[in-house]
């Protein structure tokens, strides 16, 4: 890979591995889960997952996402950059530590029996039909605030792979967007009009979507929110923090990406 330098920080990967019974209870993640994601690994009493990472493109992608969803204040893993050895070949790889509270329980969407749920919907009713899982209507609006920054994160990244189980609710008291993670499916095309998510998939300028903007101001405010990203910033930040070279080719193909995308909202 081309844009680790000799500075950059690595943490090694335990070989350890765990069963998936022992996961699930430690973790307090669905049996499910784990049975797709079982990359745990503890690390100074410490979980964290990690994933391996294919090329510069899928590095800059995750790390990326986080400085996105950071700049909305939505909650996010962060990543440190790991290296893990397979059959005497040093691979590398993201990890994140658990964010998942023990006094918590997380479910996924097609958990939370919300009443009529129609997975990846075009109509607005997961979204309304929200309303009769909270026990107020102040609970109600902070978790559709979380929800409309994870669709405007999303679509501004042009997000593919927003679906179970990559991204949860977290219940205690009350119920609310979990932690964000898993951005390496996105910036791949600037054009892309979708906000694809099992609550609601439909495109930016449909009448639904308009429907949404005019019913809720805060959604329209962090859309245009989109025209204040500073993409080179973000990239130099990126570089600076993980000690990275990006190519000058890599940063171009996302300063295009932010141009198009930024287009989109000022059409709306």
């Amino acid at each position: 890979m081309q844009i680790i330098t000799n500075k950059t920080h690595f943490i090694e990967i335990p070989q350890k591995r765990y069963s998936d019974e022992f996961l699930a209870q430690e973790l307090g993640i669905p049996l499910i889960c784990i049975a797709f994601y079982d990359n745990w690994v503890n690390i100074n009493n410490n979980w964290y997952y990690y994933k391996k990472i294919k090329n510069d493109k899928m590095l800059i992608n995750e790390l990326l996402g986080v400085e996105i969803a950071k700049f909305f204040d939505k909650s996010t893993v962060e990543y440190k950059v790991g290296t893990k050895n397979v059959d005497n070949q040093l691979k590398y790889c993201l990890l994140s530590q658990n964010f998942r509270k023990k006094e918590y329980e997380y479910m996924l969407v097609d958990e939370l029996e919300i009443p009529n749920y129609e997975a990846a919907t075009d109509s607005l009713i997961n979204l309304e039909n929200l309303r009769d899982l909270c026990k107020s209507a102040g609970e109600y609006n902070i978790l559709l605030l979380e929800i409309f920054k994870m669709f405007v994160i999303d679509f501004y990244s042009d997000q593919e792979d927003r679906k179970t189980p990559n991204f949860m609710f977290e219940i205690k008291e009350d119920i609310n967007l979990a932690t964000l993670y898993d951005y390496a499916d996105s910036f791949n095309n600037g054009d892309a009009k979708e906000i694809r998510n099992m609550l609601y998939f439909s495109d930016i300028t449909s009448n639904s979507t308009l429907e949404l903007l005019q019913n809720h101001l805060v959604f329209y405010k962090l859309l245009k929110k989109i025209l204040s990203i500073n993409i080179e910033e973000l990239l130099k930040r990126i570089s600076e923090q993980k000690n990275l070279s990006i190519s000058s080719d890599l940063k171009e193909e996302y300063i295009a990406f932010d141009q198009k995308r930024k287009q989109l909202i000022l059409n709306l």
